[in-house]
């Protein structure tokens, strides 16, 4: 086997979420790119797990207690520890990379193992992977060490160690013979007995006879002695993908305003769309959750019913909800969760008919539904019947599937009357015409030849004759 690690040394830091314009406790580069003065402090111990680069150039270091780094740091932003938003962060980052590696093990709360020999029948080389690693990786704020090596216990101590590299199995092995042994788990009572003995690395161990090894070690240090020379598995769970998408954000600070929050949200759409791509889904309902720390949570529910998977789509019907439902209070959480998904029902549209819509039917529909609100907008029922004041029926409600919405075949008008009027102007008949008779077989029996005609203000009407030469107007094309 051969495995490459991805060691996250501060992936609660990391992934938490920062408003750009924020002046608070931020100072700036030499770019002049403001930087926030934020820490993460165990809780127990009450010292720092977890430091920005600005609070390493002021001066604080890991381990230090909050007391000390409260002194040297007036502005200091803390957060405490907290390891189920690690793991969280770590399930999404291996979702992300699951497209590119099925074989994935989570080593909480700081890292992942991804198996590189199953993968050599998908990419011409172990460069290739790891560019395209590299692509999906460059975009998100999380700073990493990686290693590779014959086993996943030594590819993870090298890439604690800030290896870096993609080593070959020679290299591993004499990196991992150089790598001391404080860089090891071993416990701490053994590493005093290592040093009594005068070993310092792990080439220097493994170097001693097998009967010293026995005497020397406890079961649990040759365990894991084993592990790192992979005579034992290290058992991590694998990695499955969720059919289920929830994803929870927390903010470094408060937001008050709607296009903050948007920009908080874009990122966590395109996983999204990533999500239902790879399934080929569509999301027909999102769910947001905004949690406030004076107030109750604000839930806010998005409709697409014909299914949406564009990230930009799904903004721009977040954007509309929020002009119509203002933050209530400043946000410092927040949760978005698909609903349910369905299979992706596309667009249909003529091959050869080269006129087209600037937006999808099933977009304009969400749309409409977001910014005026469910009961602004009326479904049509459609029915096969020849009569057209009988051919649909409107109804409150979600509007007809995109399949129902398909153009006719002949030219119908836009806008049909409720009930046909009689003709009282000139008109010029232009097309036609087209005989409906139907209707015998519920004692409501209509027979009509219908026209295109041009009235004389240039309206085009839709015009029918009955058998006793009566002319009447149903309806006016757009």
């Amino acid at each position: 086997m051969f495995w490459l690690y991805l060691y996250f040394p501060r992936l609660q830091l990391d992934s938490m979420v920062m408003p750009a314009n924020n002046s608070d406790a931020q100072i700036c580069t030499e770019e002049g790119v403001p930087q926030a003065l934020e820490a993460v402090v165990d809780p127990h111990s009450h010292q720092l797990v977890q430091l920005s680069d600005t609070t390493i150039k002021e001066g604080l270091q890991v381990g230090m207690g909050l007391a000390s780094a409260a002194a040297l740091v007036e502005k200091l932003q803390v957060y405490a520890y907290q390891s189920e938003l690690e793991q969280d962060a770590l399930e999404q980052l291996a979702e992300q990379l699951y497209s590119l590696n099925g074989d994935i093990s989570l080593d909480p709360p700081q890292g992942l193992g991804l198996r590189l020999d199953t993968m050599g029948q998908l990419y011409q080389d172990l460069g290739s992977y790891w560019q395209q690693l590299q692509a999906q990786l460059a975009p998100l704020p999380l700073r990493y060490h990686f290693a590779s090596a014959t086993t996943l216990l030594a590819a993870k101590l090298l890439a604690r160690a800030e290896t870096d590299q993609l080593l070959t199995h020679e290299q591993s092995a004499q990196r991992l013979q150089a790598l001391p042994l404080a860089c090891c788990d071993f416990p701490d009572k053994q590493l005093s007995h290592f040093e009594r003995l005068g070993l310092q690395t792990v080439g220097e161990l493994e170097a001693l006879p097998r009967s010293e090894l026995i005497e020397r070690l406890d079961p649990a240090s040759q365990a894991y002695l084993a592990q790192l020379q992979g005579k034992l598995p290290l058992n991590l769970p694998g990695y499955q993908a969720p059919e289920q998408f929830q994803r929870h954000c927390e903010l470094s600070y408060e937001i008050k305003q709607s296009p903050q929050l948007l920009k908080i949200l874009e990122p966590l759409l395109k996983q999204l769309e990533q999500h239902l791509r790879q399934r080929q889904l569509g999301a027909p309902r999102m769910q947001l959750s905004l949690i406030f720390r004076e107030q109750p949570e604000q839930t806010l529910q998005i409709h697409a019913p014909a299914g949406q998977n564009s990230a930009a789509q799904w903004l721009k019907l977040f954007a509309l909800r929020l002009e119509r439902h203002p933050l209530a209070a400043p946000v410092y959480r927040l949760s978005l969760s698909l609903c349910h998904a369905q299979p992706l029902a596309g667009d249909k549209a003529d091959l050869f008919n080269q006129q087209h819509a600037a937006i999808p039917a099933s977009s304009l529909v969400a749309q409409l539904r977001t910014r005026l609100g469910d009961v602004c907008l009326t479904g049509i029922d459609r029915f096969d019947d020849l009569r057209p004041e009988r051919a649909s029926v409107p109804h409150p409600g979600d509007l007809a599937p995109a399949s129902a919405l398909i153009a006719e075949q002949v030219l119908r008008p836009s806008l049909l009357l409720p009930s046909p009027q009689p003709l009282k102007h000139p008109i010029t008949l232009q097309q036609g015409p087209e005989r409906l008779v139907a209707g015998w077989w519920d004692q409501q029996p209509i027979e009509r030849d219908y026209f295109i005609a041009l009235s004389g203000d240039g309206q085009y009407l839709w015009v029918f004759r009955t058998p006793q030469q009566q002319w009447f107007v149903h309806g006016y094309f757009s």
